[in-house]
């Protein structure tokens, strides 16, 4: 279940890792002064050029989270540099 994830990204990465809209964060959070980028299965939507575009545009100060469905869209070189979390049936792989 989202709970159980919940949980265990926050056993994994520390209290205050995980925060819900909506919900008043329990932590005081340090703030990145760089800001901070989502960009939600956006790859999805983009073709090849576009996707690496996008990609290659990323600043590396910059804290970015990128959800997708899986990792083919990402070089090599891409993904070297980050942490994948995979989520299976809700729960953590």
């Amino acid at each position: 279940t989202l709970e159980q994830t919940i949980k265990e990204i926050q056993r994994i990465y520390g209290k205050g890792s995980v925060m819900k809209l909506g919900d008043r964060p329990a932590v005081d959070i340090d703030v990145i002064p760089s800001g901070s980028l989502l960009l939600d299965d956006v790859l999805a939507e983009l073709d090849i050029l576009r996707q690496n575009y996008l990609l290659s545009s990323i600043e590396d100060n910059i804290q970015t989270i990128i959800t997708s469905t899986d990792t083919k869209a990402f070089s090599e070189e891409f993904l070297a540099d980050i942490e994948v979390i995979k989520i299976q049936a809700g729960k953590m792989i």
